[in-house]
């Protein structure tokens, strides 16, 4: 052992390793809140791909920044002034931000949309996907690393595969990629999942298949089927590779289970038509889920509540403007449990495990570390984190 060093890590017994990547991360304007990024450092990460789902922080308009900073998931927290618009001046914001690991940001095709059509429930016109191929052009060009898509999420579940194609055609010939929340992840996942590779295939672009799993109980084991999807692709010469999460419970926004039909127009709208409580219990008990929900998805989280489902689905929405609310009894978690049960191969040779959670979580409300758009969801994931980091 050399006696020279500054500092000497006593490391018997641990794993010594590089800086982790966490190839899917929701830190965009986090880490401009609170750039000492403690959740990702005290596990080992090193590097961040923000950008992810759809939902990236650039490039967006002053005119429309308000609202999608409401809609936009990720963004409506407080702790920050919301102060670019391109993707070079959301960089130069992370630069004099100064966070403690490196960050990496692709460009999401929400993002994209809501810049160009705004929440519109329609195709895009040959000018806006024009529009748009030019806003992702100059990203790319300003240090984006690739195209990503929450196709689950408004306004993305809006567009066909054409226009995804088309933008998808941008990044040909770059090597960057593109990384793709899917239509569905229950019964119909065989069928996005051969539309993502369509799409990619078209430009030889690589594809990212974000948090594969299938989801819902009927799904369960149907993973071996999806791997031999993936394997045939790789054998005809697509480059593709996927992600899972490291939990049996997931967290997600209650909008994505309400029809595309109903959220066009955004937050307000919804709330004023299909959310109001003069038509909604009706609504809910009929809806379909038909933008990639799970089957029966309104009885589901009926029974998780034990009460009335419809004043506390409206609750969860209205009052906490899409934000993950922290008061009992209306978290997102107990509200609605995704059980993925993902039972893949530990082996596949392309699977990464993203969504790394914070380990010094003591709880599980559905509350967020403030430098991670993460959630803790399995007490069994966090054990493993607190015996294996430092």
């Amino acid at each position: 052992m050399a006696t020279d060093a500054r500092v000497v890590v006593e490391a018997e017994g641990l794993v010594v390793a590089p800086g982790f990547v966490d190839f899917h991360s929701h830190s965009d304007v986090s880490l401009l809140a609170d750039p000492r990024a403690e959740s990702a450092i005290r596990q080992g990460i090193t590097t961040q791909l923000v950008g992810n789902c759809g939902f990236s922080a650039a490039p967006m308009g002053v005119e429309k920044r308000a609202s999608y900073r409401r809609d936009g998931l990720m963004f409506s927290h407080d702790g920050y002034d919301w102060d670019w618009s391109s993707m070079a001046e959301y960089r130069q914001r992370l630069k004099h931000a100064a966070p403690a690991i490196n960050l990496l940001t692709l460009v999401g095709h929400t993002t994209l949309r809501v810049a160009v059509l705004g929440q519109a429930d329609r195709p895009a016109s040959a000018a806006d996907l024009a529009l748009m191929c030019q806003l992702l052009e100059r990203a790319l060009d300003d240090g984006a690393v690739g195209l990503s898509s929450g196709l689950t999420y408004t306004p993305g579940c809006y567009a066909p595969t054409a226009e995804l194609t088309t933008l998808v055609d941008v990044l040909g010939g770059s090597g960057l990629g593109y990384h793709t929340h899917m239509r569905n992840y229950s019964a119909g996942l065989p069928t996005a999942l051969n539309e993502a590779l369509e799409i990619t295939d078209h430009a030889s672009v690589p594809a990212f298949i974000s948090h594969l799993y299938p989801a819902g109980r009927e799904q369960w084991g149907t993973a071996r089927q999806i791997l031999r999807l993936l394997e045939a692709a790789r054998e005809r010469g697509s480059e593709v590779c996927f992600d899972v999460t490291p939990w049996l419970r997931g967290g997600g926004p209650m909008s994505q289970y309400v029809p595309g039909w109903a959220r066009a127009g955004g937050t307000s709208d919804l709330l004023a038509g299909p959310m109001s409580s003069s038509c909604g219990s009706a609504w809910l008990r009929t809806a379909s889920g038909s933008a990639g929900a799970l089957p029966n998805w309104p009885a589901r989280a009926g029974s998780r509540l034990r009460t009335r489902p419809w004043r506390c689905l409206r609750k969860t929405m209205g009052k906490s403007g899409w934000r993950r609310p922290r008061s009992r009894p209306w978290t997102l978690t107990s509200c609605y449990r995704i059980r993925s049960a993902f039972r893949l191969p530990t082996a596949s040779p392309w699977r990464s495990t993203g969504r790394l959670v914070d380990r010094r979580c003591r709880n599980h409300s559905g509350r967020f570390p403030v430098s991670s758009a993460t959630m803790c969801a399995s007490e069994g994931c966090c054990r493993w984190r607190r015996r294996y980091t430092r």
